[in-house]
């Protein structure tokens, strides 16, 4: 997974960088990954991966409106988390496919997303 292999990849992960998608509009992506040594607190290049975690207000056109954002900035891996159904998404043009697997073409760089649940379920609060 991403965070396990962040050196031997050459990445690291930002929370909720603030990303200049142009010069009037910025967005604020749940998580991104870029090159190490990057300083993603605001980000005016294309990050490697831009990650959304859906939430119960989001929208498919709000989501469809940040992928294209994503896109027309350059990002070339947009992927999508559903915590409610345990589900992701990698993005492609208009298309999105559902993934048990988020992959970086042409890298070792990936995101295996039944593993990341499982270990998520391990810091669930009990009832």
């Amino acid at each position: 997974m991403v965070v396990q292999h962040d050196d031997e990849w050459g990445v690291q992960v930002g929370v909720e960088a603030r990303t200049r998608i142009t010069t009037a509009s910025v967005r604020l992506p749940a998580l991104v990954v870029v090159p190490a040594g990057t300083h993603p607190e605001t980000l005016v290049e294309p990050p490697l991966i831009v990650i959304e975690i859906l939430s119960t207000n989001d929208t498919f056109a709000d989501t469809q409106r940040r992928a294209r954002d994503y896109q027309q900035f350059g990002v070339p891996n947009i992927w999508l988390l559903d915590p409610d159904t345990r589900t992701a998404r990698v993005c492609q043009g208009d298309t999105w496919t559902e993934t048990t697997r988020l992959a970086v073409q042409g890298s070792a760089t990936y995101l295996d997303v039944t593993a990341l649940f499982a270990r998520l379920d391990k810091y669930k609060p009990r009832p």
